[in-house]
């Protein structure tokens, strides 16, 4: 909502991704994968606006982003991408069984 208020991103893309995650998650739930997955586009958005406008801000960010995954690299390659893709495909088969 912000990014449409303040003008960074059109408005039909805006609806358009609303309406579209709004039916996904109509159809497989509020399932926590599919959550993520729908806030991820918005925060490389984020990043991508940031590292346009004002770049120095928009390297510290990337830098933070880099650091962060770099010093939780175990917990994110042993729980959070494996439990991330198992999620996704369990909910999957469940919808298509």
């Amino acid at each position: 909502i912000y990014l449409l208020a303040a003008g960074y991103t059109d408005t039909l893309i805006g609806f358009l991704y609303l309406i579209g995650w709004l039916i996904i998650l109509w159809r497989f739930g509020l399932d926590r994968n599919l959550l993520m997955l729908a806030q991820a586009p918005i925060y490389l958005c984020f990043i991508f606006i940031t590292l346009q406008i004002l770049p120095p801000f928009g390297y510290w960010l990337v830098a933070w982003v880099l650091i962060a995954t770099a010093i939780n690299w175990r917990r994110f390659s042993k729980d959070i991408v494996p439990k991330f893709i198992s999620g996704v495909a369990s909910m999957w088969r469940r919808r298509h069984s």
